[in-house]
């Protein structure tokens, strides 16, 4: 019989932002994940926000590669949460290592398809430039605040506006 009053045991948890994101997509979650005890460990997938003669070589199979090596430095079974493009490399490191990890957790995705893609956004310069709050069907950004959508192009930007011209311009006119 449980109690319902006991605490969970603490877990470490993976963070996983989805395609344009670093770390820091996860921030506001954070300090409620070690007030309820857990030790969140947000990652930022290699490639990200580099230019493409540093990354143009970086995909799927690196992002799940650092996952995986976080997991095997860490004690313990862990919790993989992936956001959108980060589910599928949360469900890739599942997949590598079945015996470590306890849950997945899927936000705004679907494990991917056998053989399918990551994503189907055109390459620009040898990377996949966020494209802009326009190319997404309003159903699938509906719950994003304007505030929100600004701060994810903003972070999503940070080392590719030279290249992309101005962050109105990939927000498209409002």
């Amino acid at each position: 019989m449980s109690d319902a009053g006991a605490s969970v045991a603490a877990m470490h948890i993976i963070l996983i932002p989805g395609l344009w994101l670093d770390a820091s997509s996860w921030d506001d979650v954070i300090p409620a994940l070690r007030e309820a005890g857990h030790e969140p460990h947000s990652v930022t997938l290699p490639g990200v926000g580099e230019p493409a003669d540093r990354s143009g070589e970086i995909g799927i199979t690196e992002w799940v590669g650092a996952v995986v090596d976080l997991i095997d430095r860490l004690d313990g079974d862990v919790v993989l949460v992936g956001h959108s493009g980060g589910g599928n490399v949360a469900w890739g490191a599942a997949d590598r290592r079945v015996d470590r990890v306890g849950r997945v957790i899927l936000v705004d995705t679907l494990p991917p398809t056998p053989g399918g893609m990551i994503w189907e956004f055109p390459i620009v310069d040898g990377v996949a430039p966020f494209p802009g709050w326009d190319t997404f069907e309003e159903r699938e950004i509906r719950d994003l605040s304007e505030a929100v959508r600004v701060a994810v192009a903003q972070r999503a930007l940070v080392d590719r506006r030279d290249r992309l011209g101005s962050l109105a311009a990939v927000l498209g006119a409002r």
